[in-house]
């Protein structure tokens, strides 16, 4: 029975539900992606990336960014459909999506983030060698480790992206092939294809929430910051229940 989903019986609802999912995970995918480039730039000793890496630049290329997939994701909003109570891809779109989930969100993230990540680390290496610690002065060695921790961060970010997306991005390939052709799949292979399907979502669900411990564990400043920022609130909400304990005393 569906009659409680909203999601099978509101077009609007099932429409947006997809499109808004869509923006917030393709934004913050390509926000990667582009704190990657941010960071290659960074190891180059070429004069255009000093523009590139400015801040105002760095804004107007995340604006660009939440534009452009505003822009692009309007097909869901166009094809998603509700037919028989599912809200789902029907017909050739069912194809056309699972090109696009494979192409823009598996494939074209992991090369880029893959190509930016091993140059970004290749020069690294190259400016250690042709840098040693003794020939910066305090304030420089300070900035030098602060942008090798944020290096680290975004490269374990990568490495996570790579070990979840890559096993997604077969699933989503093994199911566009055999729907393309119309393959007759027996009840061991659905069952099959839904398990490997569930473990690959959740993996693929996962990457929204490993930012935050794969900074914890890598970054001692990410670390001090949040701990500080617990003691903030703590303090907050200690400070409430002692003027709302002082206030019904009074009364």
């Amino acid at each position: 029975m569906t009659y409680g989903d909203l999601n099978s019986r509101s077009i609007i609802f099932c429409k947006l539900r997809y499109y808004i999912t869509h923006i917030l995970a393709q934004t913050s995918r390509y926000y990667l992606v582009l704190a990657c480039f941010d960071r290659f730039l960074l190891t180059t000793m070429h004069s255009y990336s000093q523009f590139i890496t400015k801040t105002s630049t760095a804004k107007y290329l995340i604006f660009i960014t939440f534009i452009i997939w505003h822009i692009f994701l309007l097909h869901i909003v166009i094809f998603i459909r509700i037919n028989n109570g599912q809200c789902k891809q029907f017909g050739l779109y069912y194809i056309l999506y699972y090109t696009y989930m494979l192409v823009f969100v598996c494939l074209i993230p992991l090369i880029l983030m893959s190509i930016f990540g091993y140059l970004t680390y290749y020069n690294m290496r190259k400016l250690h060698m042709r840098i040693q610690p003794r020939d910066l002065d305090r304030n420089k060695r300070n900035i030098r480790k602060r942008d090798q921790e944020l290096l680290r961060m975004v490269l374990g970010d990568v490495f996570v992206n790579l070990l979840t997306l890559f096993p997604y991005s077969f699933v989503i390939l093994e199911t566009a092939i055999t729907t393309y052709i119309s393959m007759n799949k027996s009840i061991d292979h659905i069952r099959i294809e839904n398990f490997i399907t569930v473990i690959t979502s959740f993996l693929y669900l996962s990457n929204f929430a490993a930012p935050f411990y794969i900074f914890f564990t890598i970054s001692k400043s990410f670390r001090k910051d949040f701990i500080e920022f617990i003691q903030h609130i703590r303090h907050a909400l200690t400070t409430v229940n002692e003027g709302t304990i002082a206030t019904q005393t009074r009364r």
